[in-house]
C-alpha cells in the first residue's frame, strides 16, 4: 500500500469532514450576522404615533409607503451591515422613559462641538440620493436642519450638486 492510500484510510471521511464544516459554521459569530432585522411578527397593525416609543417604530409604515427598492436601498446597511446590527444593539440598551413631573422648560441641551455651539447634540449623518425619498430631497433636508438649527453632512452621492444644496437656504 502506498502513502496516500495510507493517508485515504487513516484519514477523516466525506461525512466527517462535513459535519466538521457544519459544526464550525453553526457556532461562527458570523450565522448571527445573517438573522433578519425585519423578520415577520404577530403584528399586523401599525402603531399609532402616541403609542410609537423610538424611531425602529416608524419602519413599518416607511416599508408600506415607498417601493421596494427604494426601501432596500434605505433599511440596509452595505456590505455585512455590521455596523447596522452593532448600532441597533446599542439601541437596545437605552431605555427611553416618560417622565411627568420633569419641567422641559428648564432642560438645556445645547453643547459646543469644535468651537460650533449647536443647541442639541444631534448631527444628520450623510445620506445619499435623498431625491429617491422625496422630491426635494437633500435640499428640503437642508432646509429643515437650517431652520432647527441642526448640523447636515451632506453625503458625496447627493441627488444635487454640493454648491446648490449650500445656497439653498442661504
Amino acid at each position: 500500500m502506498g502513502k496516500i492510500e495510507k493517508r485515504w484510510r487513516t484519514g477523516m471521511s466525506r461525512r466527517e469532514a462535513l459535519c466538521g464544516l457544519a459544526s464550525f459554521l453553526a457556532a461562527s459569530p458570523l450565522l448571527h450576522a445573517q438573522r433578519d432585522p425585519w423578520p415577520l411578527g404577530p403584528h399586523r397593525r401599525f402603531l399609532g404615533f402616541d403609542e410609537m416609543r423610538d424611531v425602529f417604530d416608524f419602519e413599518p409604515i416607511f416599508r408600506a409607503n415607498v417601493p421596494l427598492s427604494v426601501y432596500d436601498y434605505t433599511a440596509h446597511g452595505t456590505e455585512s451591515e455590521f455596523t447596522l446590527y452593532r448600532n441597533r444593539d446599542a439601541f437596545e440598551w437605552v431605555d427611553l422613559i416618560d417622565r411627568g413631573g420633569v419641567d422641559a422648560k428648564d432642560v438645556d441641551t445645547s453643547t459646543e462641538l469644535f468651537g460650533h455651539r449647536m443647541p442639541s447634540p444631534i448631527m444628520l449623518a450623510p445620506t445619499a440620493r435623498q431625491r429617491t425619498l422625496h422630491p426635494d430631497g437633500e435640499l428640503g433636508m437642508h432646509r429643515a436642519a437650517t431652520t432647527t438649527g441642526t448640523t447636515m453632512i451632506v453625503s458625496n452621492a447627493s441627488s444635487f450638486p454640493f454648491t446648490r444644496i449650500a445656497r439653498g437656504v442661504a
